[in-house]
C-alpha cells in the first residue's frame, strides 16, 4: 500500500486521505470536521487528519513505531525493519486481531457489544491495551505527552455489523509465568541491541555471528518500537539457546535531553519518577521470566550535563536505584560515557546508591569495556557494558537487522541493598538463602538452587556451636566479588561477621569482629540490622545500656578498608532491636523505646543526622519500606493490633490507620512483623497468639484503609516470628516452628494450591531457635 507522510496528507488533504483509505479498503470519512474514520474488522474509529495509517498485512516488514502518529492495521510483522537508534513515543494505536496477538497481561476487557473504553488511564510506560471481545481485536495503544489524545481516538470507537467475535479467543490473563531466566548472567564477550526483538528464526540464524548476548527492550515510557515477539516463550527459548539477554527499560529522559527523545524528568518529582520505573520495569522483567537478581538496564540518553539537569538525573536513577533493589533485581544505567556515566562516576563510592552495572555508549573505541570517563576501579567487578559502534547493518544466515553493537563483562547483580525489612532471608543470583540461629548457638545456612535436581536444598553451618546469641542480618554486596555476609552478636556482646566470596572454597566462610566488648565498653544485645549504601556496608545495634550504636565499613583502597563507628542514640531507651533501610537518598532507623515511642533517626549529606517520634502506644520491632516517596511503617501495640503509620515529603504530620483490630477479628498478634511492596500492593505478615501466619494487602484499587485479610496457615505451628521476601512474581514467607524446623510458604500468580499457598519444609543443620 501506499503510506502518505504528514506532510502529504496535509496537502492534499482529504482526497490523500480518502486514497490512503482506500487502499486499505477502508470506510472514507463522512466529513472533515470528523477528522479520518477508519473501520477494520468491524472496529470502527476516529483518528485526527494527521495522523497515518499502515496495513501491516500489505507490509509485513513495516517497522511499528511508536514515535509517529499512526494507526497500524494487523499483526506487527516477525521480522520488522526498524532503525536500532529509536527513542520516544507519541500516540499511536494497533489494532490486530486478537487470534495471534501477544496479549499483555495488563489489558483490558471491554464487555461486550463495548468498543470504547469508560476511562483511559495514565499509567507508568504510557501504555493502553484493551481486548475487544465482540470483535475479536486487541487494541494498544501509546501516548506522550497528549494522553487526551489517544483517549479521544480510543473512546471514539465503535461496533459495525461487520464485528464479530472471534470463535476463540485466547484469555485476558496468560497463564502464571516463572521467572527463571537470569539475565544477562555471567558473560564475557560481544553482543548486540535491536530497536524490535528479532524473530526466533532470525536469533536462531545469528547463530552464525560472533555474538552470543542480545539486548531487548522490555518497556518504558520512551520505548519506540512495538514487540511482536517478545514474550516469556521467546526468552526462555533464546536462552536454551545460549543467548545472554540483558533488558532495556526507556524510562524518562533528562529535562535538557533533545526533544526528539520524548517525554522528560520532572525535577520536582523526579526521585518518585525513578520509582515508579522500577516497579514497571519489574513487572515487565517478571511477565517475560526475567529473574530476581537480573540487571535492568535504564536507557537514558545523552544530555547536556549540568545543574539541575544532572541533579534530576540523580534523582531519579537514586529512586529506580533503591526500589529495584527493594523489589530483588540488580540496576542497571545506559548512557554516553559523557553525560549520564560521567554523572555517576561523579557519584561513585559516596553515599549515593550508584546503579549495579553500567552500560556506556561511547562508539569508535575500542572494543572492549575499559573507558576514559570511567575510573578502572569503579564498576570493576563484572559491571560493564560497552556499545562500542552505533547503528548498522549486519547480516548472518541471509537475516539483515540494524544494530548496535556491543562488548560485556557482566554477572548478574548481587543486589547492592538489603530488603526493606532487616531480613535473614536473600537472593543470590537463582539461589535462595536463609540463615538462623540455632539452639546450640551455631549458625545456620539453609539455601536452594533452582534446575539441580531432587529437593534443590543444602545445609551447612558458618559459625560453631555457642557464637551466636541473636538472630543474624544478612545480605550480598558486590564491591570487592559477590560476597554473602551475615552479621550476629554473640553471648559476650560483640558483633560478629562472617562473610563467603564466590571463589572461596565451599562451606568456609571467613570471619572479623566489629566490635569488642572488652575492648570498646559497648556491649550489644538481641539482633542487629544494616544495609549496602553504594560501597558502603552498615550494621545497627542496641547496647545493653539502650543505645543505638552504628558501625560502617567502605573500601579505601588498603586490604583491610575503613571501619568507622558513632552513636545515633545515647537515650538510654532503645528497647526493641532496630530496622534499618536506605530510603529517597537518606538513611533510616525506626526503633520502639521503653516508653512504647515509635522513634526515627535519620541521616544524609544534606540534613545530617536528626530525631524524631512517629508515635507512642507501641511495642516491638517494625516493619518498614518505601511506596514512592512515602515511608510506610507497620507495627504492633500492646493489644496485639496491626498499626500502620505512613509520611509523605511535605506532611507535617505522621497519618495512621489501624489494619487489625483485635477485638474485632480476633487475631491477636504477637513478635516481629513482616512485608514488603509487591508491584504497588502492600503486603504484611505476621504471627498470631494462635501461632497461625496471618497476611493483610492492600492495593490504590481497593477502599481506603480498608485492607484484605487471610490466613496463610492456620495449623499454629509458628513459634518465631517470619521472615519475608519477594523472589521474580513469588512471595515468600520464612519461620521456625516450635521444633525448630523452617517453615516457608510461597505464593504466586496462577497458584493452583490450596488457597493459592505453598508449603514445605526445609532441613537444617542444627535445631533453629526461635526468637
Amino acid at each position: 500500500m501506499t503510506i502518505l507522510n504528514r506532510s502529504a496528507l496535509r496537502t492534499a488533504g482529504w482526497v490523500a486521505a480518502a486514497a490512503v483509505v482506500a487502499a486499505v479498503g477502508l470506510q472514507a470519512p463522512a466529513t472533515a470536521a470528523t477528522g479520518k474514520v477508519v473501520t477494520y474488522h468491524g472496529y470502527q474509529v476516529a483518528i485526527p487528519d494527521t495522523w497515518s495509517v499502515v496495513d501491516l498485512e500489505k507490509a509485513p516488514t513495516t517497522c511499528v513505531r511508536l514515535d509517529r502518529h499512526v494507526l497500524y492495521l494487523g499483526h506487527p510483522g516477525a521480522n520488522q525493519s526498524c532503525p536500532v537508534g529509536l527513542v520516544g513515543a507519541t500516540e499511536a494505536v494497533i489494532v490486530e486481531p486478537l487470534a495471534g496477538a501477544n496479549v499483555p497481561v495488563r489489558a483490558q476487557k471491554l464487555a461486550a457489544n463495548t468498543a470504547a473504553p469508560q476511562r483511559v488511564p495514565t499509567t507508568t510506560d504510557r501504555r493502553i491495551d484493551l481486548v475487544i471481545p465482540s470483535a475479536g481485536l486487541l487494541v494498544s495503544g501509546s501516548y506522550g505527552t497528549q494522553q487526551p489524545v489517544l483517549a479521544a481516538v480510543l473512546q471514539s470507537a465503535q461496533l459495525t455489523a461487520d464485528a464479530h467475535a472471534a470463535p476463540a479467543a485466547p484469555a485476558v490473563t496468560p497463564k502464571a509465568v516463572t521467572p527463571d531466566v537470569s539475565a544477562p548472567g555471567t558473560f564475557q564477550g560481544t553482543g548486540f541491541d535491536a530497536c524490535a526483538a528479532p524473530s526466533s528464526g532470525a536469533m536462531q540464524a545469528w547463530g552464525a555471528s560472533p555474538y552470543r548476548a542480545v539486548g531487548v527492550y522490555i518497556g518504558g515510557t520512551n520505548r519506540g518500537c512495538a514487540q511482536a515477539n517478545l514474550t516469556s516463550s521467546w526468552v526462555s527459548q533464546q536462552d536454551a539457546a545460549g543467548w545472554h539477554l540483558f533488558p532495556i527499560y526507556v524510562g524518562l529522559q533528562a529535562p535538557c535531553a533533545p526533544a526528539s527523545v520524548g517525554s522528560k524528568i520532572d525535577p520536582g518529582s523526579a526521585l518518585s519518577q525513578g520509582q515508579s520505573a522500577a516497579q514497571d520495569a519489574v513487572a515487565q522483567a517478571q511477565s517475560l521470566g526475567l529473574s530476581a537478581g537480573s540487571v535492568i538496564y535504564d536507557d537514558m540518553e545523552a544530555y547536556g550535563r549540568g545543574g539541575s539537569c544532572t541533579q534530576a538525573v540523580l534523582d531519579f536513577m537514586n529512586g529506580y536505584t533503591t526500589q529495584i533493589h527493594t523489589l530483588g533485581y540488580g540496576s542497571g544505567l545506559y548512557s554516553s560515557s559523557a553525560s549520564g556515566i560521567a554523572d555517576m562516576v561523579s557519584v561513585y563510592g559516596g553515599s549515593y546508591p550508584t546503579p549495579d552495572h553500567i552500560y556506556f555508549a561511547h562508539w569508535g573505541t575500542a572494543a572492549n569495556t575499559d573507558d576514559s570517563f570511567i575510573p578502572a576501579g569503579d564498576w570493576a567487578n563484572h559491571q560493564r557494558i560497552h556499545q562500542y559502534q552505533g547503528g548498522h547493518n549486519e547480516s548472518y544466515g541471509g537475516v539483515t537487522i540494524n544494530i548496535d553493537s556491543d562488548v560485556l563483562d557482566v554477572a548478574d547483580a548481587t543486589n547492592n541493598s538489603t530488603s526493606s525489612t532487616a531480613s535473614q532471608f536473600y537472593v543470590n543470583g537463582g539461589e535462595q538463602h536463609y540463615m538462623g540461629r540455632g539452639t546450640n548457638g551455631s549458625l545456620s545456612h539453609l539455601w536452594w538452587t533452582p534446575n539441580t535436581g531432587g529437593t534443590g536444598l543444602s545445609a551447612d553451618s558458618w559459625a560453631p556451636a555457642n557464637t551466636v546469641a541473636g538472630q543474624p542480618v544478612t545480605y550480598v554486596t558486590g564491591s570487592a566479588g559477590a560476597q554473602q555476609h551475615a552479621f550476629t552478636i554473640d553471648s559476650k556482646g560483640n558483633l560478629q561477621h562472617y562473610w563467603w566470596s564466590v571463589g572461596d572454597a565451599p562451606h568456609t566462610p571467613e570471619h572479623d569482629t566489629w566490635n569488642t566488648a572488652a575492648t570498646t565498653g559497648i556491649t550489644l544485645v538481641g539482633t542487629p540490622t544494616g544495609f549496602v549504601n553504594g560501597d558502603e556496608q552498615h550494621v545497627f545495634a542496641r547496647d545493653t545500656n539502650g543505645n543505638l550504636q552504628h558501625w560502617y565499613w567502605y573500601p579505601d583502597g588498603s586490604s583491610a578498608g575503613s571501619m568507622n563507628h558513632d552513636t545515633w542514640d545515647s537515650s538510654g531507651d532503645a528497647a526493641s532491636d532496630p530496622v534499618a533501610v536506605v530510603m529517597g537518598g537518606a538513611q533510616h532507623v525506626f526503633f520502639t523505646t521503653s516508653g512504647g515511642d515509635l522513634r526515627h533517626w535519620s541521616w544524609s549529606p544534606s540534613a545530617g543526622l536528626t530525631q524524631e517520634s512517629w508515635a507512642t502506644g507501641v511495642t516491638g520491632k517494625p516493619a518498614v519500606y518505601s511506596v514512592g516517596d512515602q515511608q510506610h511503617v507497620f507495627i504492633t501495640d500492646s493489644a496485639g493490633n496491626l498499626q500502620h503509620y505512613w509520611w509523605s515529603p511535605g506532611d507535617t504530620t505522621k497519618e495512621h490507620d489501624t489494619w487489625n483490630d483485635a477485638a474485632s477479628t480476633g487475631i491477636t498478634l504477637t513478635g516481629t512483623l513482616t512485608g514488603f511492596l509487591y508491584g504497588t500492593e502492600q503486603d504484611v505478615f505476621g504471627r498470631d497468639t494462635q501461632g497461625r501466619l496471618q497476611h493483610w494487602s492492600w492495593s490504590p484499587s481497593d477502599t481506603p484503609h480498608s485492607p484484605s485479610q487471610n490466613t496463610w496457615d492456620s495449623t499454629g505451628i509458628l513459634a518465631g516470628s517470619p521472615t519475608s521476601a519477594i523472589v521474580g512474581n513469588q512471595q515468600h514467607i520464612f519461620a521456625a516452628d516450635a521444633q525448630g524446623h523452617l517453615q516457608h510458604w510461597f505464593w504466586f500468580p496462577g497458584n493452583t494450591a490450596p488457597n493459592g499457598v505453598s508449603h514445605d519444609t526445609w532441613p537444617t543443620a542444627t535445631t533453629l531457635s526461635t526468637p
